[in-house]
């Protein structure tokens, strides 16, 4: 018996962001799974969480963000260096509820 997820986003969506995840590169694949992991993230968080220099993760991250994975959110001072401001990024809030779905029996 297959299991049911209570969503708010449609059977088409969810099938459509796990065929765009089945198509990205191992470096989008790490960066996007750093911006899962930590939530609301700049550049140079995922930089150093990664332990790579920025200039590799821009690309991937412009990529992820062309596709529709992540959302810029805004502005901030940035946790590593707090003089300065900074745009975050963090995953859409649909396809959280996809990824921390719950379990209907």
């Amino acid at each position: 018996m297959k299991k049911k997820y209570k969503t708010k986003v449609k059977p088409t969506s969810i099938e459509a962001y796990f065929l765009i995840l089945k198509d990205i590169g191992f470096k989008q694949n790490e960066v996007y799974n750093c911006i899962r992991k930590l939530g609301k993230v700049s550049d140079k968080m995922i930089a150093k969480e990664l332990n790579r220099k920025i200039n590799t993760i821009v690309p991937r991250r412009n990529e992820l963000t062309e596709m529709g994975l992540i959302n810029c959110i805004g502005r901030d001072l940035d946790k590593v260096e707090p003089f300065l401001k900074v745009r975050f990024y963090s995953i859409p809030e649909s396809y959280k509820s996809i990824l921390n779905p719950m379990v209907i029996k």
